[in-house]
């Protein structure tokens, strides 16, 4: 699982991971840590996320996929 998340949550979103590993045995948790509307771009630009954690309350506009 990759979880694209705001720099700021790195200290609970790491604990959080280990958590969700240990729960769920064979399933690797890995993190992209940055600042949210960088990796909103990188996301709208391709870049694989199934989770996204913005530190932003603004509403992120995804570029459509072909």
């Amino acid at each position: 699982m990759t979880v694209s998340a705001a720099a700021s949550l790195t200290e609970s979103f790491a604990t959080l991971g280990k958590q969700f590993e240990e729960a769920r045995p064979g399933l690797t948790v890995k993190f992209n840590f940055g600042a949210s509307s960088a990796l909103a771009e990188s996301i709208g630009q391709g870049t694989p996320a199934d989770v996204f954690a913005s530190a932003s309350t603004k509403r992120w506009t995804w570029p459509s996929r072909a």
